[in-house]
C-alpha cells in the first residue's frame, strides 16, 4: 500500500521541492508517496539505464480521489509502472484545477488538470507552462433525469429546471450549448440554477427541486445502475474529441529534465493502455481503491477507457479554446502552438508501449 501523508493548505506545508507561490485558496493537500516498488506485475521500464536514476518529486492534481479522469493514475501507481521508470513521486492534491496550475509554475513542474484552467492561466501571466499530453481524451458531463419524470431528451425540458454550476463553468457551458441545439433558449425556455457539485445536485433531482442535474462517473454510473437516474445527455457527445484533462510542465523544466518528462509520459502511457486493453482489470483496482461497487467501477472503466489517450490534438484543443472565450475566460486569440509542446508525446507513442 502507498504511503499516505495529509498535508494542511498552506504553501509552506507543502514537500521540500515545493515553493510559496502556490494559491491559499487550496482548500485540500494530500501527499502521497508512491515511491513503493514494483506490484501487480509492473510493466518494466522503457529504458533499464535510465530508470535506476530516480526522480524524487511531486505531481499536482485536482480532486485525485473524485475526478474519474485519474483512473489512469491510480492504476500506473498500484501497478508500479511509474517506479519502474524511476520516478519516485508525490501527489499533491489539490481542490481546483487553476491551483494545480499554479502549482506547477511554482513547485512540482509536473501536473494534470482540465485543458481550460491551462490555457486561462497561460494568457493571466504563466507563459511558461506548456500542455505536454492528454490524460482523458473527451469530456464526461452527463445530464440526469428521474426515471419517472417523462422526460425522455433534452428537448423535453422546457419550462423546466436545470441544475448547473457556476456561470463561467464548463458545467453550465455544455448545459447552455445542450438546450440551444434542441432550440431551447437558456434562462428563457429553461431556469438554470446552480447546485455546485453532482452530489448536491442528485440530491436535488430525487428532492424534486430540479427537473434535471448534470453528474459525472462513478456518481452517474451508479445512479443509472440504482434506477434513481437516467441520462439524457452526455457532453461527449456534442463535443466529441474535446479533451477533458491534460498534463503541464514548464518550458524551463522540459529544457533541464527532458528524460524526467519522457519518463514521466512514457509511465502514463503504459498505465492508459492497460486501462484501454483491460479495463475490467483496472476497475477492480478503481473499485479497490475508492472503495465502491465494483459494477458501479466496472461501468465507468468501460466508458472511459477509450478516452484515455496521450496524443495531443489540435482540434480537441480548439474546442476548450472556444469554450474559455464563450465563457469569458479568454481574452486574446490563442493557438495550440502558443503552449503545447507535443514533442515528447509524439516521441514515447512512436516507441510503442
Amino acid at each position: 500500500m502507498a504511503k499516505t501523508t495529509e498535508y494542511q493548505g498552506a504553501p509552506g506545508n507543502l514537500p521540500a521541492e515545493s515553493g510559496s507561490g502556490v494559491s491559499r485558496r487550496a482548500l485540500l493537500m494530500t501527499g502521497i508517496s508512491l515511491a513503493s516498488g514494483l506490484t501487480c506485475g509492473a510493466t518494466p521500464s522503457w529504458s533499464e539505464e535510465r530508470a535506476k536514476e530516480p526522480y524524487n518529486g511531486s505531481l499536482a492534481v485536482p480532486l485525485y480521489k473524485e475526478l474519474p479522469d485519474n483512473i489512469p493514475l491510480i492504476v500506473g501507481f498500484k501497478r508500479g509502472i511509474f517506479a519502474a521508470n524511476g520516478l519516485n513521486l508525490e501527489l499533491a492534491n489539490f481542490s481546483a484545477p487553476s491551483d494545480v496550475v499554479r502549482a506547477v509554475v511554482s513547485s512540482t513542474r509536473i501536473g494534470a488538470a482540465s485543458s481550460v484552467a491551462g490555457i486561462v492561466a497561460q494568457e493571466q501571466g504563466f507563459p511558461n507552462l506548456r500542455i505536454i499530453g492528454t490524460l482523458m481524451a473527451s469530456t464526461a458531463i452527463d445530464f440526469l433525469v428521474r426515471p419517472d419524470s417523462g422526460i425522455k431528451s433534452p428537448q423535453d425540458l422546457k419550462g423546466k429546471v436545470v441544475g448547473v454550476n457556476v456561470p463561467t463553468s464548463l458545467v453550465t457551458y455544455f448545459a447552455r450549448s445542450m438546450l440551444k441545439a434542441v432550440g431551447l433558449e437558456p434562462d428563457r425556455d429553461v431556469t438554470l440554477v446552480n447546485v455546485k457539485g453532482a452530489g448536491p445536485g442528485a440530491t436535488a433531482l430525487e428532492n424534486h427541486v430540479v427537473d434535471c442535474t448534470w453528474s459525472s462517473p462513478p456518481l452517474s454510473s451508479r445512479l443509472e445502475l440504482e434506477g434513481r437516474g437516467r441520462v439524457i445527455s452526455s457532453s461527449s457527445d456534442a463535443f466529441p474529441g474535446m479533451q477533458q484533462s491534460v498534463f503541464y510542465s514548464t518550458t524551463d523544466f522540459i529544457a533541464a529534465n527532458e528524460n524526467v518528462v519522457e519518463r514521466f509520459l512514457d509511465s502514463v502511457n503504459k498505465a492508459q493502455a492497460f486501462v484501454r486493453n483491460e479495463p475490467d482489470e483496472a476497475a477492480k483496482i478503481y473499485a479497490e481503491f475508492l472503495d465502491i461497487n465494483g459494477d458501479v467501477a466496472k461501468a465507468t472503466v468501460r466508458r472511459l477507457a477509450p478516452s484515455f489517450r496521450l496524443d495531443l490534438s489540435p482540434e480537441g484543443v480548439a474546442m476548450n479554446i472556444s469554450a474559455a472565450k464563450t465563457l469569458g475566460l479568454l481574452k486574446s486569440e490563442r493557438r495550440f502552438e502558443d503552449f503545447a509542446d507535443a514533442s515528447i508525446a509524439k516521441k514515447v507513442l512512436a516507441r510503442g508501449i
